[in-house]
Parts: structure tokens; sequence; C-alpha cells
């Protein structure tokens, strides 16, 4: 019998309401409600693929779990890592793409010894907007295999994973072509404060001090992961703006001057009970780069994931939390500038989001 260890966390509160009696194929997404679900149900199939991440490396073998949208009505449990995911359906057919380019891409990036399908409630949010989410499952970080400490060759293959898994979307047999050409990617804790800013270009500026000190958990680095790191390879052209959740300044790769690097624009989401001066100093570190920047009254480090904290109510957390990335995708993917007050600030709906922009 399948169980989940974490169905409290995920999807307890059942199906999301949402309508599915009439025609989608001719749905007006500009005009849907960022913070209501769609009018779709949620698909969820994982594939597993195999690539090699860099010259001297061994293959590496992931899965990738892909949210898309269905017009089903039932069917099979998604599964993940851990647990199973009553409010998604296995395998289930694809809806036809509402979207002139095809499916919009949400790619995430998960934390530190946590799984790909830990942030399943927005991605199904977009899945139900008739997107395609999808997250790696970064081996060797994951909470069923991390190993520690952590190997220093994980910084290439956590940013080679998303690249991989991009590639892995573009190829998927969905009912319309999957459009990577430019795609959100958010990232919570160690997925924020590394894989979000890494993939969007940060340079590496302290990268060759660190290996040469060891500041990296397992020790320092080989002359290829070095190479691998300074090659240029590890950021990609397709990721057009970025959400940083719970995350942490990284200066043993970026310095302080690496972050500046970066040319797209920045949703950055933290918790007044998660780590704040950090994640100021990462706001004030950062002057010159496009940002909103959201702090959650009473967010602890799960509100960004599951929800599951005890001093901020979990599903005003939830709701904050993909309704800001729903809205920032839409403009900087779809250039859909409806909901630009929220994003400016100017209209703050939430008492619990503490919003500035630049």
């Amino acid at each position: 019998m399948r169980t989940w260890m974490m169905l409290g966390l995920l999807g307890c509160t059942g199906k999301e309401a949402v309508d599915t009696s009439g025609d989608t194929s001719a749905v007006d997404w500009a005009s849907l409600d960022v913070t209501a679900a769609g009018p779709f149900q949620v698909g969820h199939t994982v594939v597993e693929h195999t690539y090699t991440a860099f010259d001297g490396d061994a293959p590496r073998t992931i899965t990738v779990n892909v949210w898309y949208p269905t017009d089903d009505d039932g069917g099979f449990d998604a599964e993940y890592v851990l647990g199973v995911d009553e409010d998604a359906i296995a395998d289930a057919a694809p809806a036809a793409p509402i979207h002139d380019s095809g499916y919009p891409v949400h790619l995430y990036s998960h934390g530190f010894r946590a799984f790909g399908g830990d942030a399943a409630p927005t991605m199904r949010h977009f899945a139900s907007h008739g997107w395609v989410a999808v997250a790696p499952d970064h081996v060797g970080n994951l909470i069923t295999d991390h190993v520690d400490p952590l190997y220093t060759a994980h910084y290439i293959h956590k940013l080679r994973d998303l690249q991989e898994s991009l590639d892995v979307a573009e190829g998927l047999a969905l009912a319309g072509p999957v459009d990577t050409s430019a795609v959100l990617l958010s990232g919570h804790s160690f997925g924020a404060s590394y894989s979000t800013w890494g993939a969007a270009g940060a340079a590496f500026d302290q990268v060759a001090q660190s290996c040469a000190d060891e500041s990296f958990y397992a020790g320092g680095c080989t002359d290829a992961e070095l190479a691998a790191f300074t090659s240029g390879a590890l950021d990609d052209d397709r990721v057009a703006a970025i959400v940083p959740l719970a995350g942490s300044v990284r200066e043993a790769f970026f310095g302080t001057t690496g972050y500046a690097s970066v040319e797209a624009p920045v949703l950055k989401m933290a918790g007044t009970e998660d780590n704040p001066e950090s994640a100021q100093a990462e706001w004030e570190n950062t002057p010159d780069v496009s940002m909103v920047y959201v702090m959650l009254e009473g967010g602890c480090h799960l509100s960004f994931t599951t929800g599951a904290c005890t001093t901020l109510d979990r599903e005003v957390a939830l709701e904050v939390v993909r309704s800001y990335t729903l809205a920032f995708g839409r403009k900087h993917i779809l250039g859909d500038g409806t909901h630009d007050s929220l994003l400016d600030a100017s209209e703050q709906p939430w008492p619990e989001a503490v919003t500035q922009a630049r």
C-alpha cells in the first residue's frame, strides 16, 4: 500500500475547486486570476534521464518531475521521491496548450536534502493555469540519498540538472510544443541562493579561491571541477526570470560581486523567521539588479514549499507564494502586465507580505 508521509504538507485539503465542465481549449489565460486555481486539473509524469555533466565526470542519471494541464478528472495519484499527491493525476492525458507559442515553462530547483516534489502546491498551481512545471530530483542531495559532506561536483551537477531538465521538457510528447526559449526558474533554499543565481548568470568570482582554501563541504576542487565552474557553461540563456525562495548569500561561489552579472529580473521571497538578515544582505548587495522583494511576516523556511510553519498560516503562505510567482512569470515570460500593481509594490493585498521593488 502506498503511504504519504507528507500528506498534511503537500495536499491535505483535497482537490482544488476548479470548474472543468466547460471547453478549456478556448481559455483566455490573461483573464485568469493568479490567486485562484486555473481551469485545468493537473497531470504529473516522471522522466528518467542520463547525461554527463562535465568532461571527466561519470554518467549521471536523474529523474525529472513534470506537471502539466489536463482535462482528466480522475486516475492514479502522482508519486514523488517521498509519498504521493492526491491533487495530481499520474500520466494523465495532456490538455492542449492555451498559449500561442505552446506551454510556457516554470523550472524549479529544490533545496538541501529535499526533492523535486516538495514545491508541489506551486507547481500544481502553474499547471492548472496551462503551464508545464518541471523539477529535477537532484540525485546525491535528496532527502533519501544525501551524501555528507556534499561532494564538490554536486554544485556543477545541480546547475547541469536544470539545463538537462529543460531539454527533457522540450522533448516531451504532450498535446503541443513546450516553449523553453524563455523560462521562469524558481528555487528553494540551496536551490534559491545557488541554483537560481548561478543559472541566471551570476559570475563565479570567488570559486577559484574557495577551491584553493577548501571552502566547500568536501574540501577543494579537482582541475576538471574548477574548469567546469569557470567555463561559462553553467548558466542558461533560456532562464529569463528567477524566483529565489528562502535563499541566503553564497559568497563561496559568487563573492559579493558575482551577483551583479545577473541581468534577469528577480522575485526574491524571504521570511521574518528564516534568517532575514541574510535576505536583506542579498537585497543590499545587488542594487543594480531589477528585483521585487517580498518579506513574509511570520514566514519560516518551509513557508515557501509545503507551507509547514507554526508562525504563519499555511494557506496564507502558499497563496502569497504561488500568486506572486505566477504574476511574475506571466509578466516576464508572457509579457502580461495585468498584475504590475502587485509587482511594483503599489498594491499589497496581503498584510503578511511586505513588498519592495526597484
